[in-house]
C-alpha cells in the first residue's frame, strides 16, 4: 500500500493499494484508489483518466467499479497478467471540483511457482460422472403424486359443498377519447397567452408548428410528429381542411431555419397570422 501526492489535502487522505503484490499467471489482483470528497460533491463532478491503465500491453483489467461513501470515492480495479514479469502500473490522475491528484508508480509481479527448467506436463485427470440419485427423485415423485391427489379431492369437495358462479370477467371500457377539436381550441388559447406575455418569442412559431402537427395525430391523418412539411403534404389529401394550412408550415419553415432571423418579420404578427388561419379553416368549416 503507498500513500499517494495530491496538489491539495482533503480531510480524509487519498490512498492507492494493490492487493496482492505478486500473484501467479492469470491470478487476480485488485487495485484500489479512495478520493477524498466533500459532502456536495458528487460522483458525477469527479473526472478519472486511467486510459494508460487499460492501454497497458502486459496487463489486463477484468472489471471496474466505483462506490460513493459518506467520505470518499472507492475506485477498484481488478487486474490480471499472464507473463511472468514486473509490471509497472501506469498512473491515474484524478480531479475533483476542488482536488487533484495523482498516483506513483507502482508494480504488480507475475511470477510462478515452477522452476525456470521444469518443463514437465502434469498428467491429467479425467473427468468423473456425478451418479444420478434414482431413489431420491423416486421417493420426490411419490410424494408429487400424492399431493397432487389429495389437492385434486379437495378441490372436487369445496366445488360440491360450496357451488358457487363465477365471476365474468369483462374486460374495462377504454377511456374516452378527447375530441381534437376541443384539445386544439384548448391549445390556441394557451398560445394566444404566451403571445400576450412575451410576444417576441420565436419558440412561439415552434409551438404553433407541433400544435398543427399533434392535430393531425389525433385525428388519425397519419404520424405527423416524425414528418417534416413536404412529407406532411404528401401524406394528406389536398381536399383535407388541413392542407390547407401546409402554406403557414412552409412559412414557419423558411423562418424557424434561416441562418439570421429575418428581422423585419414580428412573431407577434407571423403568430397571429397562423392562429387565424387555423381558425378560419379548422373552427368555421361546419366544425
Amino acid at each position: 500500500m503507498g500513500l499517494l501526492s495530491s496538489s491539495l489535502l482533503g480531510k480524509e487522505p487519498f490512498t492507492y493499494s494493490i492487493s496482492p503484490q505478486q500473484i501467479q499467471p492469470g491470478n487476480h489482483a485488485v487495485l484500489r484508489v479512495s478520493v477524498p470528497l466533500e459532502k456536495e460533491e458528487t460522483e458525477a463532478s469527479v473526472q478519472v483518466n486511467d486510459r494508460l491503465l487499460f492501454e497497458q500491453s502486459s496487463l489486463h483489467v477484468l472489471e471496474k467499479s466505483s462506490q460513493r461513501n459518506s467520505c470518499c470515492l472507492e475506485l477498484k480495479y481488478e487486474i490480471t497478467g499472464y507473463n511472468t514479469e514486473k509490471i509497472k502500473l501506469p498512473p491515474i490522475e484524478i480531479k475533483t471540483e476542488s482536488n487533484s491528484f495523482s498516483t506513483e508508480a507502482s508494480f504488480l509481479e507475475v511470477l510462478t511457482l515452477r522452476e525456470p527448467q521444469d518443463n514437465e506436463l502434469r498428467e491429467s485427470f479425467s473427468t468423473l460422472t456425478v451418479p444420478f440419485p434414482w431413489l431420491k427423485w423416486a421417493r420426490y415423485f411419490l410424494s408429487l403424486l400424492v399431493v397432487g391427489a389429495v389437492a385434486y379431492s379437495l378441490i372436487r369437495w369445496f366445488k360440491r359443498i360450496s357451488p358457487r358462479k363465477r365471476l365474468q370477467h369483462r374486460p374495462a371500457p377504454p377511456p374516452p377519447k378527447e375530441d381534437p377539436l376541443k384539445w386544439l381550441r384548448r391549445q390556441i388559447e394557451e398560445l394566444k397567452r404566451k403571445l400576450r406575455d412575451d410576444p417576441t418569442n420565436p419558440q412561439l412559431v415552434d409551438d404553433w408548428s407541433h400544435m398543427i402537427k399533434g392535430f393531425c395525430e389525433k385525428s388519425e391523418l397519419g404520424p405527423a410528429r416524425c414528418w417534416t412539411t413536404s412529407e406532411m403534404q404528401k401524406a394528406i389529401k389536398t381536399d383535407s381542411e388541413i392542407h390547407k394550412l401546409i402554406p403557414c408550415l412552409q412559412e414557419s419553415d423558411w423562418f424557424k431555419f434561416q441562418p439570421v432571423k429575418n428581422q423585419k418579420i414580428a412573431i407577434s404578427d407571423l403568430i397571429t397570422k397562423f392562429i387565424s388561419e387555423t381558425e378560419s379553416h379548422l373552427f368555421l368549416c361546419g366544425n
